[in-house]
């Protein structure tokens, strides 16, 4: 929360306040729509995931109904998602405090855009935000922030974060009413599964590194890398996997071993 700055904690006061009066499916919709202009948003979508089955139903700010056709590729393609793989870990981690984890975390912007999912079903999105908000056996509840120009900044990423727990709370009241939304069936079973690899190779070569107790620049010299990309290279594991330090950052690499 250090890039907030006292108008921004204010904003988020006054939208926290305004979520204590949700009490029905029928205010989630405005919900949305205020948490949308407080991030900076074009569009926010409460969604619930089945983790399982990848099975998808979504209530959309500003209301669409998307044609059919866009469902259907949708579904197809969901799991390819740059963001399931930080959401997955997420789910398996469940931590008490949670980073909402950015496309752009993830990906550079030629990279989200060489991807299927945003050629096929979003080519106008330049960034996604995404704040898991409940976990119920295998199902996540989850709020998605879009938008069509530039990419979330962190002060925006924190805004979000900081309403986690009235977001949390608004929706236990609520009950929003999954019948009344878009469903995106789960991706056909003979489709495969694509999962990204936990850590790429440079990513694996960093954190290994790391293990062994040396320094970014001390990593940046062995690698003939700048301390600011092996930085980075750390900033991008942290988030996708909602880790909080090298050491986190090492278990994992542990774990990828196995």
């Amino acid at each position: 929360m250090h890039s907030l700055r006292t108008n921004d904690l204010r904003a988020v006061l006054d939208y926290s306040t305004s979520t204590l009066r949700v009490a029905s499916h029928d205010q989630v919709p405005p919900l949305l729509a205020g948490l949308a202009r407080l991030v900076g948003s074009d569009s926010a979508t409460l969604t619930r995931l089945d983790l399982r089955t990848q099975d998808e139903v979504a209530v959309p700010w500003p209301p669409a109904r998307p044609a059919p056709e866009l469902l259907t590729a949708y579904a197809a393609i969901s799991h390819t998602h740059p963001l399931r793989a930080p959401l997955m870990a997420i789910a398996r981690r469940r931590p008490a405090r949670i980073v909402p984890p950015r496309v752009s975390d993830v990906l550079t912007a030629r990279g989200w855009r060489a991807t299927r999912i945003h050629r096929e079903a979003m080519p106008a999105t330049t960034d996604q935000l995404c704040l898991p908000l409940r976990f119920h056996g295998d199902t996540m509840c989850a709020i998605t922030l879009s938008r069509t120009g530039g990419t979330f900044t962190d002060r925006q990423r924190d805004m979000l974060a900081a309403c986690a727990e009235h977001l949390r709370s608004a929706l236990v009241r609520a009950r929003p009413d999954t019948r009344r939304g878009v469903r995106f069936a789960p991706y056909p079973a003979e489709a495969p599964v694509r999962v990204a690899p936990a850590l790429s190779t440079r990513e694996r070569q960093i954190v290994e590194l790391v293990a062994t107790g040396r320094t970014d620049a001390q990593i940046a010299r062995l690698l003939d890398l700048r301390p600011a990309t092996v930085s980075k290279h750390l900033h991008r594991v942290y988030l996708r996997h909602n880790l909080r330090n090298r050491t986190e950052a090492v278990r994992l690499l542990d774990r990828v071993r196995l």
